[in-house]
């Protein structure tokens, strides 16, 4: 898919159906492309009501899973070693971690998130999702709310009242984009929308093709890209 899109000159995104594919393929890219999140913010409020019900000790495996769902680390080149700036990042991220699983304080886990980007190879993907984690966090642990579930609500609640700046590399379902939003698309595998509702394949290629302003890449096993017509 970004083989399609390398070099492009101003906005570009990549649409796929499933969400889970999104956020694999910005992984890929090592965060040259943001996967945006859907309005609500599942994955946070998921993450928001595991915290209020968990241990310490649990919540301490909640930062680690979240982390390692919103950011990927630049490989080391051969005979290549960590400066010694981000050996000391990575110990006070893991020193913030064993705080986190003794006392499950969110003000610890808002400065484990904060130092996880201080290491120079880290590149985040799902900037959205972890900005806005911070966010909730920080404002449980001044005392804003009484429950993680509730500040996440109140966090995205302000995107959707506020809007919000779209990356202008991003991977997407095609419903949380508007329409000719991005001067360049792509949509990798055409043929996976036939695995969405009969009724809703023809609808949501419709939706992914309009995206594009000026250029619309198609990649397809099949050389005819055929749907249900929708009733």
């Amino acid at each position: 898919m970004f083989h399609e899109l390398e070099g492009a000159r101003g906005t570009a995104a990549g649409i796929h159906c499933r969400r889970g594919a999104c956020d694999q393929l910005a992984k890929t890219s090592r965060a040259a492309y943001q996967a945006i999140e859907d309005i609500g913010c599942k994955t946070l409020q998921a993450f928001a009501e595991a915290w209020d019900r968990s241990s310490a000790g649990d919540r301490e495996k909640l930062l680690r899973d979240l982390v390692s769902d919103t950011v990927t680390f630049k490989p080391l080149k051969d005979g290549e070693h960590d400066t010694p700036q981000d050996v000391e990042a990575r110990n006070n991220v893991i020193a913030l971690y064993g705080k986190v699983g003794m006392t499950g304080e969110p003000g610890f886990a808002v400065k484990a998130l904060e130092g996880t980007r201080l290491h120079s190879r880290v590149r985040t993907f799902r900037s959205e999702l972890l900005r806005d984690t911070v966010k909730a966090l920080a404002a449980l642990a001044e005392g804003t709310h009484a429950t993680l579930a509730t500040s996440a609500y109140v966090t995205r609640q302000r995107v959707s009242h506020m809007g919000r700046q779209l990356p202008r590399r991003t991977v997407s379902t095609p419903l949380l984009l508007k329409g000719l939003e991005f001067d360049r698309v792509s949509i990798p595998n055409a043929m996976h929308f036939s695995k969405e509702k009969p009724e809703t394949q023809a609808k949501l290629f419709y939706v992914a093709l309009s995206r594009a302003r000026s250029s619309l890449v198609i990649s397809s096993s099949s050389q005819i890209v055929q749907f249900p017509i929708p009733v």
